[in-house]
């Protein structure tokens, strides 16, 4: 007997009627008419059926078997789930990702930044904040054991974070990093305030510093109170200054981040036509992302700080008039995935992780620590171990990282989205939930279906159809 998989998934009606078949395991993506929506929905129970054959037309039933939508009713779905979940996982335990943090502490004072608690106990702190010459030595000896070992697949982009990375009292410290990273056939990425640009001019181009994320929060009034400079200058006015020297005499690819809420993205577009007026967006090398913050609400759980779907209705019209901004949401990436499945004629792309911080990043410190995700730099259990001249000596946090995978997280293994939520963010289920072991579903099961919908009608627009 056969039962529809219970990793099955239903879209929203589409805007010319009938619905998306999507599932979770093969990631197969099929069309279903209105009147077949409603025999595949009384079938979605997981039940067995026998009469499976009979109710759908043969040549739409072969397709589902054969496509993963239909299978047999004694079939453990979850095992299988466990299987392509550990071939994968085999594959990205071997990659390297690195991020090196020259400096600590940051010349700003963001009113949403997540790591507000270390830089205001900066002080406490038993060793250096900035990186020393003696310890970009042991840097990259580490460096130099991971392109020597051929089992590694080391990401040739390395990114320089903070704390503030390109502080202009760190000149020197990131002259060396750059140029030595050099010598390796590696390239750079930074992710910075942009207040010091103007001191790093000869250090970015496409072989060298490639590729900045500056954050931009909105026109002058918005972004200089929620990016405090602590020198006490207009931090808008000082960026806007840098970037537009940056643009003029580099080659260098930027991505500006705007942070959004849920009160100030109806002001994206004063800030859009702002960068227009000002010949930021003439440089097509140029790219806005806007990005929803993450806050805490009154009852102490962490949550997106809007809703993402009814933010995205509403900068339609902006969206379609500046071409090189996008919504950075986890919910666009999915889409991305989606369109691009659509397009190539293949399945859903599979993952079993949400992000690198599970396996692949090492975040190494001016300390000599290295973390697993930057957004836990100060916490215990981001801390996977410490390096020197020698290595690095991992803790038992590493393997317990390498577990945040949807086969371990048991309300994951079981739930048709695993292969697209990916577990969710670790910082959410351990603000919520007090462990990163557990999945962070937010709200990708009312938001998916949406998801799923909206892109497959870009689709077919852009078809003609």
């Amino acid at each position: 007997m056969k039962k529809f998989s219970d990793y099955s998934i239903l879209s929203e009606r589409l805007e010319n009627g009938g619905y998306v078949l999507q599932n979770g395991i093969s990631g197969a993506i099929d069309l279903i008419s209105d009147d077949l929506k409603i025999e595949v929905e009384n079938n979605l129970s997981g039940h067995c059926n026998n009469n499976l054959e009979e109710v759908l037309p043969k040549d739409i039933y072969e397709r589902y078997v054969e496509r993963g939508h239909i299978v047999e009713c004694d079939k453990d779905e979850g095992d299988e789930v466990v299987l392509m979940a550990n071939v994968i996982n085999r594959w990205r335990k071997n990659k390297i990702k690195i991020v090196i943090m020259p400096d600590l502490d940051c010349n700003y004072r963001c009113t949403y930044c997540f790591e507000r608690p270390m830089q205001n106990a900066i002080s406490l702190f038993p060793k250096a904040t900035a990186m020393s010459f003696a310890q970009i030595d042991k840097l990259y000896c580490v460096i130099d054991q991971w392109l020597a070992d051929p089992d590694k697949i080391v990401d040739k982009s390395i990114t320089l974070y903070g704390g503030e990375p390109l502080n202009k009292k760190n000149r020197e410290i990131i002259k060396v990093i750059v140029e030595r990273g050099i010598e390796r056939g590696f390239t750079f990425k930074a992710v910075t305030n942009g207040h010091n640009l103007d001191s790093f001019i000869d250090l970015l181009g496409s072989k060298k510093i490639n590729f900045l994320q500056i954050s931009i929060d909105g026109v002058k009034a918005i972004h200089d109170k929620q990016r405090v400079a602590m020198d006490g200058t207009s931090s808008y006015d000082r960026i806007m200054k840098n970037l537009l020297s940056v643009l003029r005499e580099t080659d260098v690819v930027i991505t500006l981040r705007t942070h959004i809420d849920r009160n100030n993205f109806i002001h994206v577009e004063k800030l859009l036509k702002a960068l227009d007026d000002n010949g930021v967006l003439s440089y097509k090398r140029v790219h806005v992302m806007l990005v929803l913050i993450k806050r805490k609400n009154q009852a102490g759980v962490m949550i997106k700080d809007g809703n993402i779907i009814e933010i995205e209705s509403y900068l339609k019209p902006v969206l379609a008039k500046y071409k090189q901004v996008s919504l950075g949401s986890f919910e666009t990436t999915v889409k991305r995935k989606l369109l691009s499945a659509l397009k190539t004629k293949t399945a859903f792309a599979l993952k079993t992780d949400y992000c690198a911080a599970n396996c692949a990043m090492r975040i190494m410190h001016p300390d000599g620590r290295v973390s697993s995700c930057w957004e836990m730099l100060n916490d215990d259990i981001g801390h996977i171990g410490d390096y020197d001249e020698t290595g690095i000596t991992y803790n038992a946090n590493k393997l317990n990282w390498e577990k945040r995978s949807v086969e371990q997280m048991g309300i994951c293994k079981d739930c048709p989205y695993c292969f697209v939520c990916m577990g969710g963010c670790a910082s959410f289920s351990l603000a919520n939930a007090h462990s990163i072991n557990v999945g962070s579903c937010c709200d990708i099961k009312e938001v998916y279906p949406h998801i799923l919908a909206d892109s497959v009608n870009q689709f077919l627009n852009e078809l003609g159809v």
